[in-house]
């Protein structure tokens, strides 16, 4: 079984971490590991990070920019396979990352992308 490496950057982070940390805690995939990467937050998102139920890296960044931070995330991933997930984004189905080794393992691709459905205020909404 594939191991998985979801990366996460944070930064004041609050108000959507919490439903992000769900859809990941919720996947029927279970060789995860998780990520964070957090650029200062001065709100409660390092509390929420720390109790997160599962065994997990923070790393506070060292670098400027969202793909500095990226590139930390990607040298402390160990996995098979590297997710970016987003600290407001939320992985749609349970299955998600299930279906996601599944195509991989089929292919001889290095580099994939998917679909994303975006709303704004209004999850029942789509833009």
């Amino acid at each position: 079984m594939k191991k998985v490496s979801l990366i996460t950057l944070t930064k004041n982070s609050d108000e959507t971490l919490v439903n992000c940390l769900n859809s990941a805690v919720q996947q029927d995939y279970n060789n995860l590991e998780f990520i964070f990467v957090d650029a200062g937050s001065n709100d409660r998102t390092l509390n929420i990070l720390k109790a997160f139920p599962r065994k997990k890296k923070i790393l506070t960044q060292k670098s400027i920019g969202l793909y500095s931070a990226l590139n930390e995330g990607v040298r402390a991933a160990s996995g098979d396979i590297i997710g970016i997930l987003h600290s407001d984004d939320v992985l749609n189905e349970k299955s998600t990352i299930s279906k996601v080794v599944e195509k991989m393992s089929k292919s001889n691709s290095k580099i994939f992308l998917g679909d994303i459905i975006y709303f704004k205020d209004n999850p029942n909404k789509i833009s």
